[in-house]
């Protein structure tokens, strides 16, 4: 796609103008992080921006914090916890021509982060979305391991840029023109796995991905899943078989689905979560009418470039 055309504001600091970007955080409990992300972002510089919380009807007081301490920033304060709904949401009421979307664990480091993703969107029309360097707080500078899953080696590439098939949706930003088109987060898988959904719609629409290594500090470090006997297991095996089911060629879907069934099977016995295993392959099963009334593979084209991307060969790269 070398024809797209930068669909963001001018750069002006007009108030009546929309901002260069939009900043959505997507909250739910966790008033403490929140109020750290928050602080953050409002200390950034050198650009036009826009502030959007979307609290997913936390207990903890977290929309009242935002009232008092973070005047500036639009709250949506939802009655229920709707997941990644809330992200859509937040999307929607954004004006920004780049949109940042946070967890709202994540702290921006840098005061001119948000500048530089402006500028790197405007310098490149096909660009579509920079998924960012998600560190831990007990290093600071290494990408956290349990959210890499790119398709290059973490340790030789966590600090170059580098085309990507993958999105993290704690800490990513979008064009919102590419997020229009490509539909937003798909919101009939409630949570996990949304982020791989998006990336197949915008690589569907043309749109580029990439790692940018601008790090951000997780506050709340995660563990790897695999081993945990966690209930997220659930619905991590149905999205993913029903995203694969949902938006890649039959052949490719089947590729996917039935070998990491199998493996799951196997995790779940050596690591004691039989039953989630059990709800999430009885949650496919019944969402699969859904998947075949909604499916929209992706083309030939789209699903060249993606593993072309899964394909690239490091010592290349590194050259």
């Amino acid at each position: 796609m070398s024809s797209r055309e930068f669909a963001g504001p001018s750069g002006t600091t007009d108030s009546t103008c929309s901002p260069q970007v939009s900043v959505v955080v997507l909250s739910h409990e966790r008033v403490d992080l929140l109020r750290r992300t928050l602080r953050s972002v409002f200390a950034q510089r050198g650009v036009d921006y826009d502030v959007i919380v979307v609290d997913n009807a936390s207990s903890d007081g977290s929309a009242e914090m935002v009232k008092n301490e973070f005047p500036r920033a639009r709250l949506i304060a939802l009655e229920q916890n709707l997941a990644i709904q809330g992200r859509n949401i937040g999307f929607r009421a954004a004006t920004g021509g780049v949109v940042l979307s946070l967890d709202n664990d994540i702290e921006l480091p840098d005061p001119e982060l948000l500048l530089r993703l402006h500028e790197r969107f405007a310098r490149a029309p096909a660009l579509g979305a920079l998924t960012l360097k998600i560190c831990e707080t007990a290093t600071g500078s290494d990408y956290a391991p349990a959210h890499w899953w790119h398709p290059l080696p973490r340790l030789a590439f966590q600090d170059l840029e580098f085309q990507t098939d993958h999105l993290n949706e704690a800490a990513v930003a979008f064009r919102s023109q590419a997020l229009r088109e490509a539909g937003y987060y798909y919101e009939s898988l409630f949570w996990g796995g949304e982020e791989w959904d998006l990336s197949l719609g915008l690589l569907e629409g043309g749109w580029e991905l990439r790692y940018y290594p601008e790090p951000v500090l997780h506050l709340a470090p995660r563990g790897l899943l695999n081993h945990q006997a966690d209930p997220r297991h659930a619905l991590l095996i149905r999205n993913r078989c029903w995203i694969a089911l949902r938006r890649l060629p039959l052949g490719a879907a089947l590729a996917f689905t039935l070998p990491r069934l199998a493996l799951w099977s196997v995790r779940a016995l050596r690591h004691g979560y039989v039953g989630h295993y059990l709800r999430g392959l009885g949650g496919l099963l019944a969402v699969l009418p859904t998947v075949w009334r909604e499916r929209r593979p992706i083309g030939p084209e789209a699903f060249r470039r993606m593993r072309a991307i899964q394909g690239q060969r490091p010592e290349r790269l590194l050259d």
